[in-house]
C-alpha cells in the first residue's frame, strides 16, 4: 500500500533534505484560535539535523494527543515544542515535552494504532483561548466534522503561512472508504471535503478532527495521494478511549 504521511520537514544548519510531502491545511479558511482552543502545534526536533512538524490535541492539563509516527522516532535526546493559546504558531504560549508515549500496538508499516501522548513539563493554564477537547466512549453520530492546522495556503507553490486554517469535512461510511481506499487499517475511518479543494496534507499528521465544536473523533494519519489527495484516514480516537484514560494515569502517576 502506497501511502503518505502528513508531517512536514524542514532543514536545520543548512543541510538539504528531500520534500517529497504536501502542504498543510489546503483550501479551507482562516481561523481565530477561540473557534479550536484545543489545537496544539509540534516542532519536533529529533536529531541535530532534522525537524518535523505536526498538530495535536488537547486532553486535559498535562497532556496532548497526536499521532504515533509524529514522535515514533525521537529518542531521549529529542526535543518537542508545544504550542497553544494564538492562531499565529509563533505567538502561542510554548512549552515542552516531558515524555511521550506511543500507543504499544503501533505498526510503523500498516499505520495501526497510530495514536500516541505526550505529557508537558509545565500544565496548561486554561482559559479562553487555551481549553481541552472532549473524547467520549460513544460520541454523537454527526457526518460533518471539521479539522485545523497550520502550514502552507498554496501547496504546489509551497507558500507558507504561520496562521490557523480549517476546513469541512465529511465523514464517510467504511463502504465509501473502501470504495475510495480499497482497504484501512482497523480503528480507523476517513474524511474529506465535498468539492475535494479542502483537506489535510504535510504537516496536519496528528491535528483534530472535530465534530460539535469540541468532541475530537478522530486524528490525521495518512492519505493515498495516487488514490486520493482529500480522502484523509483518521486514527478513531473514540476506539482508544480506555488506553487514553489509563495512559494518562500512568504516565501522571508513573
Amino acid at each position: 500500500m502506497l501511502w503518505q504521511f502528513l508531517v512536514t520537514f524542514t532543514c536545520i544548519n543548512n543541510k538539504v533534505l528531500a520534500e517529497e510531502l504536501e502542504g498543510y491545511i489546503v483550501g479551507g479558511e482562516r481561523v481565530p484560535i477561540d473557534l479550536y482552543p484545543h489545537a496544539v502545534f509540534l516542532d519536533v526536533i529529533c536529531s541535530m539535523s532534522i525537524t518535523w512538524i505536526c498538530g495535536a490535541s488537547i486532553v486535559n492539563q498535562h497532556f496532548t494527543v497526536t499521532a504515533a509516527h509524529c514522535v515514533v522516532e525521537c529518542t531521549t535526546n529529542g526535543h518537542i515544542s508545544v504550542a497553544v493559546g494564538h492562531e499565529n504558531r509563533n505567538r502561542g504560549v510554548i512549552s515542552s515535552a516531558f515524555k511521550y508515549k506511543t500507543h504499544e500496538d503501533y505498526n510503523d508499516s500498516t499505520l495501526s494504532s497510530d495514536i500516541a501522548l505526550v505529557r508537558l513539563r509545565t500544565p496548561f493554564e486554561f482559559g479562553q483561548y487555551v481549553k481541552r477537547a472532549i473524547v467520549m466512549r460513544k460520541p454523537p453520530r454527526d457526518n460533518v466534522a471539521y479539522v485545523a492546522g497550520w502550514g502552507l495556503i498554496d501547496e504546489i507553490n509551497e507558500i507558507p503561512t504561520s496562521w490557523l486554517k480549517h476546513a469541512q469535512q465529511r465523514v464517510f461510511s467504511m463502504e465509501e472508504c473502501k470504495q475510495i481506499l480499497r482497504e484501512i487499517p482497523k480503528y480507523t475511518f476517513c474524511a474529506g471535503s465535498e468539492s475535494g479543494n479542502d483537506y489535510a496534507a504535510g504537516g496536519d499528521s496528528g491535528s483534530g478532527l472535530v465534530i460539535k465544536d469540541f468532541i475530537l473523533i478522530g486524528l490525521v494519519s495518512y492519505k493515498q495521494p495516487f488514490l486520493s489527495k482529500h480522502v484523509i484516514v483518521y486514527t478513531n480516537v473514540t476506539h482508544f478511549y480506555g488506553w487514553l484514560s489509563r495512559s494518562t494515569r500512568n504516565m501522571y502517576c508513573g
